[in-house]
């Protein structure tokens, strides 16, 4: 639990700077402390608001970022995602600017780059899914369970989607092994059970496939994310109805 100072009462000591304060000569040892413990209480107060103030608008901005992925995701018509993915990607990067060390930024924008690099298509798409993975694995690299699992099974997609050496990096080993470690993470996610089961789609695996897919399906939306959680369930569905 974070203790904090409460901004009502700032260091109101027994009702001291209430009473005392107006009868103390001004240029009194005591009225000089006194002015010396108010000073440094609203101080304290003031970081103390600074930094809870500095957490919650990292938290609510890659929030806003999510939401509007989604939007543009699930409610925009294809022909226009591009260039909302582009806008988008711009607000990431300042996101990213305020917290530069921070991994969910980071991870946000990487994901914001793969969806932009999906809407442009073809091989000129290739550099942007490189500059994707590469802010994804930072982010990972400063939070392994950042966004639990979703960055892992994002990685796995891409090693699997993207043609391999030389003309990309592809690897199917390599993504194998991140589609594991989501599910390691986040056992019953939403993300890393429909990931992997379009990558066992793909493979051939529908059997398994069906299985992570049923069980994304049945993960519960989170308060927060509905937008997002709502959209993931009509990719779960498509991915369902092509087992049919």
């Amino acid at each position: 639990m974070a203790y904090k100072l409460s901004a009502s009462r700032p260091l109101d000591i027994g009702g001291f700077r209430h009473h005392v304060w107006q009868r103390l000569p001004a240029g009194s040892p005591v009225h000089a402390l006194t002015r010396l413990i108010r000073f440094y209480g609203t101080l304290l107060v003031f970081m103390a608001t600074s930094f809870t103030a500095r957490g919650a608008d990292m938290d609510g901005l890659a929030a806003q970022l999510e939401r509007q992925w989604a939007k543009i995701s699930y409610q925009m018509p294809v022909a226009d995602q591009k260039a909302a993915f582009r806008q988008l990607l711009q607000q990431a990067a300042a996101v990213r600017a305020q917290f530069p060390d921070q991994a969910l930024p980071i991870a946000w924008q990487g994901i914001i780059l793969c969806s932009y690099a999906e809407a442009t298509g073809g091989l000129q798409a290739l550099d942007d899914v490189k500059q994707a993975r590469d802010l994804l694995l930072q982010a990972k690299a400063i939070d392994p369970d950042v966004l639990a699992g979703t960055i892992d099974g994002y990685l796995g997609t891409l090693y699997y989607k993207v043609p391999p050496w030389p003309v990309g990096f592809g690897d199917r080993h390599r993504s194998l092994l991140y589609f594991q470690q989501a599910l390691a993470v986040n056992p019953a996610g939403i993300d890393a059970n429909l990931l992997y089961g379009l990558y066992l789609i793909d493979a051939g695996s529908f059997a398994e496939a069906r299985a992570h897919l049923t069980t994304a399906l049945q993960a519960p939306v989170r308060a927060g994310h509905s937008e997002y959680d709502t959209g993931r369930r009509q990719d779960i569905e498509a991915a369902l109805a092509r087992l049919r």
